[in-house]
């Protein structure tokens, strides 16, 4: 656009001179028409795009890390057809690391359209924003802007891939408060009632249920449900997040929340929300937790402001965990024991970025 000014002014300047030497009539004629016929077909320009309408949309594929964008540009007058645009955009993560700039050039064309296509390396949760949409006209010596600030998030999953984390041995399952239960155990809380079964000598007088005893014939006393305790912990702290980061992240998550629910262990995954110096902490019990979980942590995970064990130890007080997988990348040596001990956990596995 510089260099077109920069040719228009010294076409100008040229007839300028031209006229002012020789005094020529047709000089000043084309000297008034350079000054006045950008101005006037910028005008039209202008007025005639004021009803163009664009209208974008996706088209994931997903299983391959490759998303694609339509933009399809309606109401477009004769007048238009053939007029220069340019398209600036960019890709970036929810963290706000920059993954792809680019500014393209077009043609505008009556119903026309144009692809914008990106493939992802790694999975995680990103966001195409549209900076501006503009439109030349003049020779390109002005333009103006018909959209800007179009933005749309794209969610792409991890893989899963037992390399990532394996889990060879879990503590046994233990009961404690929680709203899941066991259908093949009894426990102790009487808000859960499984079913019933024969009073034995020991179990108290005072359990027996006469109306089944009495459908029956024998006495019955109710089998309580056992409350599984959410005794397992993952926790994600990381000092530097970039693209990759954030995917190997999610691969691990991922890894270790399908080897958790095949054998029907719930658990609890924390982090720290967006440097706000507070804790996220979601509850995954089963196979259609996984997607909600893995988006939220795409969504809200970033650079810590504080340790993690040391934000969990302000917030959480006399909770035990029998297994903590705890993801990290940090750049000072971390003590093991140390954040065992802040976590009140029996059994504690790095797994380091």
């Amino acid at each position: 656009m510089i260099r077109n000014w920069l040719i228009y002014i010294l076409t100008v300047t040229a007839l300028l001179v031209f006229t002012v030497m020789y005094g020529r009539q047709s000089g000043f004629l084309l000297f008034l028409s350079a000054l006045i016929l950008p101005i006037l077909y910028a005008g039209i320009t202008w007025f005639c795009s004021r009803n163009i309408d664009v209208v974008f949309g996706s088209e994931p594929d997903l299983q391959d890390k490759k998303m694609s964008w339509k933009l399809q540009f309606k109401n477009i007058t004769p007048f238009l057809e053939g007029r220069r645009g340019r398209l600036v955009y960019q890709i970036q993560t929810r963290q706000g690391k920059l993954c792809e700039e680019q500014v393209c050039d077009f043609y505008l064309k009556k119903d026309d359209s144009m692809m914008i296509q990106y493939e992802t390396q790694y999975a995680g949760l990103y966001e195409l924003r549209i900076k501006k949409i503009r439109l030349y006209s003049s020779f390109s010596l002005l333009s103006r802007v018909i959209r800007s600030d179009l933005k749309e998030r794209f969610f792409v999953m991890p893989e899963y891939n037992e390399e990532f984390a394996c889990i060879d041995r879990l503590p046994m399952q233990t009961e404690g408060e929680s709203d899941t239960f066991l259908s093949h155990k009894e426990g102790c809380d009487p808000t859960e009632i499984l079913g019933f079964r024969d009073y034995h000598p020991g179990d108290k007088s005072n359990r027996i249920n006469w109306k089944v005893t009495v459908k029956t014939g024998r006495f019955m006393v109710p089998q309580y449900g056992f409350p599984i305790a959410c005794d397992i912990a993952i926790m994600i702290d990381a000092a530097h997040l970039d693209e990759k980061s954030v995917g190997w992240i999610l691969e691990i998550l991922y890894s270790l929340f399908i080897q958790l629910t095949s054998r029907r262990r719930m658990c609890y995954v924390m982090w720290e929300n967006d440097r706000s110096g507070l804790l996220v902490r979601k509850t995954m019990k089963k196979e259609e937790d996984i997607y909600e979980t893995l988006y939220a942590v795409a969504d809200t995970v970033n650079e810590h402001s504080i340790c993690l064990e040391e934000l969990y130890e302000q917030q959480y007080e006399g909770e035990y965990f029998s297994q903590v997988y705890y993801i990290c990348q940090r750049e000072e040596k971390m003590w093991p024991d140390e954040i065992a001990a802040k976590l009140h956990a029996e059994n504690l596995e790095m797994i380091e970025l």
